[in-house]
């Protein structure tokens, strides 16, 4: 007797501290009623207010990428199933291996058993603590260690009730007995399990008859990566937990098959983990400190309906701006859909350009009078050499066809040349590599454009014809004095003729290489120039745009097939069916890269130093941001500890609301952090970059998670409240329901000759069953054919309807104080200085890597595993500073410090340093980045022409240091 009563004592401990235990981590506790520090580690562990957080469910430690919904929490389930439950969240979606949940299930367990005395069921129990609760506690006692005592004590005790528990559990228990409760006694108990346990019948999760296994394989697009890729994959999905994600199996040609790429692959590492937001949360202590408290969605729509209307009343619509984002790279994105609120609501202060490109494409436009100068990419292969400059799309995607038409192209035997300061993927695979001094391309180019010129390799024909500047005899009579392109390469004014010895002081390319490579381009006839984003995200970026692209006009590749206008190379795009913006009522816009100087001084901005558009002055300062899907407002833009300052001093923009999937560095600053859906939980539609002749379905395969909501929600949620609901959604109660009607919209659209081109292609419902459809096939382009053979009937769309190698807008708008009219070289200080003996002063470039897009997938283990964050450093110059493989060193110079492992390789030219960009700033207590942050050593200035990103333009000094490689602060 006394033996039955300390089996049940035992027992009915351990219910009674199972309870306890999901009643900490899943119910939503009262502030005043706790500690102060028991309410900071609950802020945090259960909340998810901060950064790099223990994860509290159980299949983050058996596959330790920390991955949510995945096999082990299937096999969880399939656990539960087994005493003939599941547990489903009321609000959300709470994966069912939560440690809240599995606590409830064996709460409820030994309820049970206390009330049936199956002895069955000790089977159920023991199987159960064995398979899963007990290890799973001692792995997160383990991990909360001495950051969480609170929890960890707590967790402790539960252990020592579960071992306790086990030695009263019946023997034959341990050899797989079971029990299962049917589907009507089900409710009966559990009126009786909250009867006698009321404290758990409010935590938002309840236990519901064990349903049957849903298996279900979908075809749709891959993520929602900026890369232009748009991987079509397919994922198969058991009871809403991920298992598989591959490139889906098509029937067509292997060079149209859209293969899923390595990030694309792993997306679920990234997007479905434990680092996600669960709910909203309200800043309660300084931007930057991390501290929040969760509060309701009601709550978050009151907030920002009280911010917004306050902002606009005080400072006026315009002092509202909407972050540049690429987070979400779909037909109805985040950033669009609050454009559409806004602009309904008065309007807001709009940018223009990208982080991108904004130099290129401001150049392109203003040599060719458009944007749209590529070749449709398939024309690749009929050049007969391709010069790959400074891009690198076997790593990056850079659109759905490039890859391929490379390998096309390599497989032909095309020669690929790649001009870059790194040896990347696209180098290797081309297998001709040319190591260049960041920020010297320019020069390179000068040189090349020497030795055709002094040979008379040019075609003077085409350049008589078709562009302005080239000569005395192709300048306008007005500008007759001025210095041509022909002057400046054979130094007729400045004296410096642009030689290959010149250029190869600058640029570290042996004369020998410059020459052999400019006759090679001349006698190609034809030769195509892929000019990357990298060259112009440069101080002299413009310039550098302007120099490489002027050497297809030397040589007359313009107009032609296996030519290309060396510059934006951009095409003539299917159409979209994009979600509407609707019509801003504020005509001002600023260059993205300058809205921190909007923030600071934005009344003093002007339209030719500063680049404001639509308007001669604002009338306010950025007062509000609203940051959707991306992370310029910190991690991705210049000079982070400047940026910093700016957000930190709540006078000057006074309120930030930002929605992610995670906390990310940007979102630490922000007044509000509301927890966005990932592309795994919403559907959408999305296209390609560039002649993409396709449109993806982006398929749900599990519900949003916690409490995450897509932005078009509760977007639409403020818009019922101010009223505007019914201009706003036009009777969309989703985003799915935009798609609809955006994509028959694009079906039924008619040209200009009354034709509906794109009638036939699949109907809604097919796409989202197939996962993608294909525009109807149409011709190569070859840009500007009709310009050059008839350019008086068909003049190229410049004022003065060629191209314009001189600018009569810049030498108006600067003459030759800040840019010249004329392609040049221009250096870029410090950092294009050679690395001397005994000096530890480095040129350091920023690439993107293959395990990352931008800052996207940062957080993913998997893919940090397969390229871990470093810095290439060549032998030579890692030998004198003393540096071996995977020793960390220190990066710093005016604008902050950062450290990273350094990767020995002779894939980086000597004197010169890589480090990717995207990684996420994570801070000491010094304020010192421990991840390799490269923005920390970026500047705020733009560019001088398009008022661009200049973040590629940096030097650094090296020191080894001080610290080994740190653990994720929070």
């Amino acid at each position: 007797m006394r033996e039955q009563r300390g089996t049940r004592e035992a027992l009915a401990a351990l219910e009674e501290c199972a309870g306890h235990m999901a009643v900490l981590f899943l119910a939503d506790l009262e502030v005043g009623t706790h500690p102060v520090e028991f309410l900071k580690e609950y802020r945090k562990l259960i909340e998810r207010a901060g950064q790099y957080l223990p994860a509290l469910w159980e299949s983050c430690y058996r596959n330790r990428t920390g991955t949510l919904l995945d096999q082990y929490t299937l096999r969880v389930i399939e656990t539960y199933r087994e005493s003939g439950i599941e547990w489903e969240s009321r609000e959300g979606n709470e994966p069912q291996d939560y440690f809240g949940i599995e606590c409830l299930h064996l709460t409820f367990l030994l309820f049970l058993l206390e009330e049936t005395r199956e002895q069955a069921l000790e089977g159920n129990i023991l199987h159960f603590l064995e398979q899963h609760l007990e290890w799973f506690a001692e792995q997160l006692r383990e991990e909360l260690g001495k950051r969480y005592p609170y929890f960890a004590g707590e967790i402790q005790r539960l252990l020592e009730k579960i071992w306790e528990g086990k030695k009263a559990l019946k023997e034959p228990a341990k050899r797989g007995t079971s029990w299962c409760i049917s589907r009507q006694q089900l409710p009966e108990a559990l009126c009786r399990f909250y009867s006698k346990h009321p404290e758990l019948r409010e935590l938002g999760v309840s236990a519901i008859p064990a349903k049957e296994t849903v298996r279900v394989k979908k075809r749709g697009g891959g993520c929602w990566n900026n890369c232009g890729s748009s991987c079509l994959r397919e994922v198969t999905a058991v009871d809403g937990c991920i298992l598989k994600a591959e490139s889906a199996r098509t029937e067509e040609p292997q060079e149209e098959r859209l293969t899923t790429c390595i990030r694309g692959m792993h997306g679920a590492h990234t997007f479905l983990t434990a680092d996600r937001l669960r709910y909203p949360l309200l800043r309660v202590g300084k931007r930057g400190s991390g501290e929040f408290r969760r509060i309701s969605w009601e709550e978050a729509i009151a907030w920002i309906q009280k911010e917004n209307r306050r902002i606009k009343e005080t400072y006026g619509p315009w002092s509202r701006y909407v972050a540049y984002s690429t987070g979400v790279v779909s037909e109805v994105r985040p950033d669009a859909v609050i454009r559409r609120f806004l602009s309904l609501d008065g309007g807001y202060l709009d940018f223009y350009n990208d982080y991108s490109a904004a130099c290129i494409s401001y150049i392109t436009e203003l040599m060719y009078g458009t944007r749209k100068t590529g070749n449709s990419i398939e024309d690749v292969v009929n050049a007969n050499l391709i010069l790959v400059w400074g891009h690198n799309p076997l790593e990056t995607g850079f659109g759905p066809m490039m890859r391929k038409m490379l390998v096309k192209a390599k497989k032909k035997g095309i020669r690929i040349v790649v001009i870059d300061p790194r040896c990347s993927d696209t180098a290797a695979y081309a297998g001709e590599w040319v190591p260049i001094r960041p920020g010297t391309d320019g020069a390179m180019a000068a040189a090349m454009a020497y030795v055709i010129l002094s040979e008379k390799r040019q075609n003077t024909e085409f350049l008589h014809r078709c562009c302005m500047g080239f000569d005395r005899e192709t300048m306008p009579e007005a500008y007759r004095e001025q210095e041509t392109f022909e002057d400046y390469i054979l130094g007729v004014r400045d004296g410096t003729p642009k030689t290959p010895d010149w250029a190869e002081q600058i640029t570290g390319v042996p004369a020998a290489k410059t020459i052999e490579l400019a006759r090679a381009y001349a006698e190609a006839k034809p030769a195509a120039i892929l000019q990357g984003c990298g060259p112009q995200r440069q101080e002299n970026g413009e310039q550098t745009a302007r120099m490489i692209a002027a050497l297809s006009c030397l040589c007359g590749y313009i107009g032609i097939s296996g030519g290309r206008c060396g510059a934006e190379d951009a095409v003539v795009q299917y159409p979209h069916a994009a979600f509407p913006r609707g019509e801003n009522p504020y005509p001002g816009r600023i260059p993205c890269y300058l809205w921190t100087k909007a923030v600071c001084e934005g009344i003093r901005m002007r339209p030719v130093e500063d680049g404001l558009l639509g308007v001669d002055q604002l009338q306010s300062n950025i007062k509000m941001i609203w940051c959707l899907a991306g992370d310029t407002l910190l991690n991705q833009h210049g000079d982070i500890n400047a940026t910093k300052q700016i957000l930190e001093d709540e006078s000057m923009c006074e309120c930030i609301i930002c929605s992610d999937l995670f906390m990310t560095p940007g979102a630490m600053y922000a007044d509000l952090v509301l927890p966005g859906a990932s592309c795994f939980e919403t559907e959408n539609l999305t296209r390609a970059w560039q002649e993409g002749d396709f449109l993806l379905y982006n398929q749900k395969y599990v519900e949003p998670l916690f409490e995450s909501r897509y932005e078009y929600d509760w977007i639409r949620d403020l818009a019922v409240h101010e009223g505007l609901e019914e201009a706003f959604s036009e009777g969309h109660e989703t985003a799915e329901a935009w798609c609809r009607t955006l994509y028959e919209e694009l079906r039924n659209r008619e040209v200009s000759s009354g034709e509906k081109p794109f009638a036939e292609m699949l109907s809604y419902e097919e796409l989202r069953q197939q996962g993608i459809a294909r525009y109807p096939k149409r011709d190569p382009v070859i840009a500007f054919r009709e310009q050059i053979e008839d350019p008086k009937q068909h003049p190229f769309p410049t004022y003065s309807g060629k191209i314009e190698l001189f600018s009569p807008y810049i030498y108006h708008l600067y003459e030759e104080k800040t840019i010249a009219p004329i392609p040049k070289y221009h250096p870029w200080g410090k950092a294009s200085e050679v690395s001397e003996a005994g000096t530890d002063r480095f040129p350091l470039v920023g690439w993107h890597t293959k395990v990352r897009t931008h800052s996207c997938h940062d957080n993913n283990r998997v893919l940090q595993s397969k390229e871990p964050q470093a810095v290439w450093m060549h032998p030579e110059d890692a030998k004198r500073l003393g540096v071996g493989e995977g020793g960390r060193i220190r990066l710093e110079n005016r604008y902050g410090k950062t450290e990273a492992a350094v990767k020995l390789t002779e894939r980086i030219t000597s004197g010169v340093l890589a480090m990717s960009q995207g990684a996420w700033y994570c801070p000491d207590e010094e304020g010192v980045d421990r991840k390799g942050s490269i923005n920390v050593l970026t500047t705020l200035q733009p560019t001088p022409l398009a008022k661009g990103n200049p973040q590629h333009t940096i030097w650094a000094e090296v020191k080894k240091a001080e610290n080994p490689e740190p653990r994720n602060p929070e």
